[in-house]
């Protein structure tokens, strides 16, 4: 073989090396920083929520000061949707890198995150006169039927905003608090919807969604 052939066999494996380094660097990098950004959304949903389990417990002092149900409430505004919006690219995420043990443990805690809301939401709708509306959406892992769900959810945060709060929780992931609440609603098959305490039942979920927080909406008015 000629000197000249073999250098450019050398040039092109050294360029095909480069190539996978740069990309394997490349990936690496996109990595910490997808584990970056839900890490710092994660720090900061449970700042938010540490405030609000301030603002409850003090609320619990003095509730029949409807000023502090006002305080509470300003303190809510924009945190439904930044916790949906959140969950989605969790669950984004978790699709596309479910065997990365990072994102494993990420979504564990975003999952105690939601149900730790959700407890404060129910007891803010207790203490105070203005309830707000929650779903908890129980999912499975593979899902080939919940595009319809994913959809009429979405909808349904842009329609009604700060009085829906959306909580999608994987409904098979290790957290035994998952399986108390799915027992304690009686779901048992997936997917699942609760609305305002009430497991959904029947053919087409996503339109019964609609329709029981249409009804909910109008005997608020």
């Amino acid at each position: 073989m000629s000197s000249n052939k073999k250098n450019l066999i050398y040039k092109g494996l050294a360029i095909a090396f480069s190539i996978m380094f740069f990309s394997l660097l490349f990936a690496q990098m996109i990595y910490n920083k997808r584990v970056n950004l839900l890490d710092e959304g994660i720090d900061n949903l449970r700042n938010e929520i540490n405030e609000d389990k301030l603002f409850l417990a003090f609320s619990d002092q003095f509730s029949s000061d409807v000023s502090i149900c006002k305080s509470i409430e300003k303190y809510m505004v924009g945190l439904s949707n930044k916790v949906f919006q959140t969950g989605k690219h969790i669950e984004r995420v978790y699709k596309e890198d479910q065997d990365l043990e990072k994102f494993k443990a990420i979504q564990k805690e975003w999952v105690y995150l939601n149900i730790e809301l959700w407890l404060k939401l129910v007891k803010f709708n207790k203490v105070c006169p203005k309830n707000r509306s929650y779903i908890l959406y129980f999912y499975p892992y593979d899902c080939n039927e919940c595009a319809p769900y994913s959809n009429t959810l979405n909808k349904l945060n842009t329609q009604y905003g700060d009085d829906l709060w959306l909580f999608s929780i994987p409904a098979e992931i290790d957290v035994k608090m998952v399986g108390t609440i799915r027992n304690y609603f009686g779901v048992k098959d997936l997917p699942a919807v609760v609305v305002n305490g009430k497991l959904l039942e029947g053919d087409n979920i996503p339109q019964l969604i609609e329709k029981t927080l249409q009804k909910v909406h109008l005997q608020k008015k």
